[in-house]
């Protein structure tokens, strides 16, 4: 059986590693599967990195190199108890240092470890997301000498969830950031290889679906690939995961699902939230995002058995911020995930 540490504690022994080697060793360190002719492996290669990016173990340069965050001891809430989660790099002998520590005072630390082996919904394979780490105290002294301690960064006056919040833009800001300085009569045809469907809620070949006053387009001039949003006859270069929420907020399409009882955030698989706020709604848990498919939204204008990203513990305020930020209004209705897709054990 394999070892789902194994990628966070190779990347936390070399500092970084670069796409090529990323590309090549995905399948050894990040995938338990024996058969992968069922499964996209760029698509999962992809999906992986962002998970540890909204975890907070890593980073990513202009040139796709990935870098591991120094370790830090993240609070996540506190009410009774003061929860926190380590995040960034790790390796054996810091776990061992923290377990030695707890174990010296169990009346005031405790240790929780979570295991994230998340399955491929309709493939019987896993991706082996690093164990979620959690310690927990009545005091937050005791989690910053706990830190101290064993020599990790700290963060832990409020929720990180909450602080991201100060770093993040909203449409609104993204879009008047941007240099609208294409023409419609300049488009590149040729060069345009897909565009964004808003009813797919994905890209497809361009002459599948075409929208002459809003749409969103991929272009490839080698050996580059381009974003391009259109919107009555004038364009501008974009990011890919904020040009699909730029487009979605101008036709005013409503794609993100919230439940209050089980405070659960579904946000389509094939629309990634930008870093941060992703980042943001990761922390209020700890845990992963959990895929699943949907079953009939056509109620919602949404297509059938798409993938949902569910992210956990979400309280309604901060939903609503979120969305609020994406330029989104919530879908308020029941999530019910088969708990035979979440296997996190305590």
């Amino acid at each position: 059986m394999k070892d789902q540490n194994a990628f966070l504690y190779a990347i936390s022994s070399l500092g970084f590693l670069d796409s090529t080697d990323y590309q090549r060793e995905f399948s050894n360190l990040c995938l338990d599967s024996g058969f992968t002719d069922d499964i996209s492996i760029e698509w999962e290669r992809e999906k992986f990195v962002r998970i540890l990016l909204s975890l907070g173990h890593i980073e990513l340069n202009n040139k796709k190199r990935i870098f591991v965050c120094p370790p830090q001891l993240t609070l996540i809430r506190k009410d009774i108890n003061h929860l926190s989660v380590l995040t960034g790099a790790r390796t054996p002998y810091l776990l061992e240092k923290l377990i030695e520590y707890i174990e010296y005072r169990p009346e005031l630390l405790e240790l929780i470890i979570v295991e994230q082996k998340h399955p491929l919904a309709r493939n019987g394979a896993h991706l082996l997301i690093p164990d979620a780490i959690f310690i927990k105290s009545k005091n937050v002294k005791e989690l910053r000498e706990l830190a101290k301690t064993v020599q990790i960064d700290y963060q832990l006056e409020k929720p990180n969830s909450e602080n991201l919040f100060d770093f993040s833009k909203s449409v609104t800001d993204y879009r008047n950031s941007l240099m609208w300085d294409k023409r419609t009569t300049d488009d590149p045809i040729k060069s345009k290889i897909k565009v964004f469907s808003t009813n797919y809620l994905r890209f497809i070949e361009r002459s599948s679906e075409t929208t002459e006053n809003q749409q969103l387009a991929l272009y490839y001039f080698p050996p580059f690939y381009e974003y391009w949003l259109w919107e009555c006859g004038r364009g501008a270069k974009v990011k890919k995961d904020w040009g699909r929420y730029l487009l979605l907020n101008l036709i005013q399409k409503r794609v993100l699902i919230y439940n209050k009882d089980s405070e659960w955030l579904a946000v389509p698989s094939t629309l990634p939230l930008p870093k941060v706020l992703s980042r943001s709604l990761t922390l209020c848990s700890g845990l992963a995002p959990l895929e699943v498919y949907s079953e009939d939204l056509s109620n919602y204008g949404l297509p059938y058995g798409i993938p949902f990203s569910v992210y956990f513990l979400v309280t309604l305020s901060v939903a609503e911020k979120i969305a609020q930020r994406l330029g989104q209004e919530l879908i308020i209705n029941e999530i019910s995930p088969h708990p035979d897709l979440c296997n996190l054990m305590i």
